[in-house]
């Protein structure tokens, strides 16, 4: 049901809250780490893969093929990325638990989930 939806809603649509997110989000001193709930309110929030991407290239995190909660422990590897939690990771392997309802990432574009 979109856990993020009324937290981006509030961003999106009251200016003077809007403003002191896009304050935040644009210092070059600090970053942002949105996971689960906060995942889908950076994507509803227009805030990745990055700031100012239309609306219809938006990626959305949807309700699940299964239509039902889902929990995994799915493994990942590192790619080389700029991102500092990452620094000195690269190459490596590791598992991540997962547990949501919304957690099919859905973009009409496509072209962020290839590498």
């Amino acid at each position: 049901m979109d856990a993020g939806k009324i937290w981006a809603g509030i961003v999106r649509f009251n200016k003077q809250v809007a403003a002191q997110f896009d304050q935040f989000y644009n210092r070059p001193d600090t970053f942002s780490f949105g996971v689960c709930n906060g995942c889908q309110f950076m994507s509803l929030s227009n805030r990745i893969p990055w700031q100012g991407l239309p609306d219809e290239q938006q990626p959305r995190f949807i309700r699940n093929k299964s239509e039902q909660f889902q929990q995994r422990f799915p493994a990942v590897k590192i790619f080389p990325s700029p991102a500092i939690m990452l620094k000195g990771m690269e190459g490596s392997i590791l598992p991540v638990h997962t547990a949501h309802g919304e957690g099919q990432c859905f973009s009409r574009t496509k072209k962020f989930f290839t590498r």
